[in-house]
């Protein structure tokens, strides 16, 4: 079965966007966001200091079942690059404590790897492990991985 006309136009405008990381995401953000919306979900961005990125935090549902698009920001098989002078680390861990605070959510969908069904044990299990690295980095100078 083929994919649909509608399905190709917007995975055509999909790959269209900069995705170069020094550059703003903002295009490709508004259309999710918009796209994203008019299905239901309900959005939160995330800025950076001078709001040229977003991160969009997409859930759909509340209370007992959330999901969570969480895209690039938690993401099953790596950790998200955070990274000066665009990353700013204690904007995304207090990103990832707002998550902790939705207890209803049953599962992540990120934009890579398969979908987290325990987000809240994962979500500390990442803030740990960035924690831990952070402050290698910190005291050490070598990351610890």
């Amino acid at each position: 079965m083929a994919p649909d006309q509608r399905t190709l136009d917007a995975l055509e405008t999909l790959i269209g966007f900069d995705t170069v990381s020094r550059n703003s995401n903002l295009g490709c953000i508004d259309w999710a966001r918009a796209h994203m919306e008019v299905h239901g979900a309900r959005t939160r961005m995330d800025w950076n200091a001078d709001r040229t990125k977003a991160n969009m935090l997409a859930t759909f549902g509340e209370g007992p079942g959330g999901v969570v698009f969480s895209a690039d920001h938690v993401m099953s098989w790596s950790t998200s690059v955070v990274s000066p002078p665009n990353g700013n680390m204690t904007h995304y861990f207090e990103s990832l404590r707002k998550l902790l605070a939705r207890p209803d959510d049953t599962m992540y969908l990120p934009g890579h790897g398969p979908p987290i069904t325990r987000p809240h044990a994962f979500v500390r299990g990442l803030l740990v492990h960035r924690t831990q690295r952070e402050v290698g980095t910190a005291l050490l100078g070598v990351e610890l991985d």
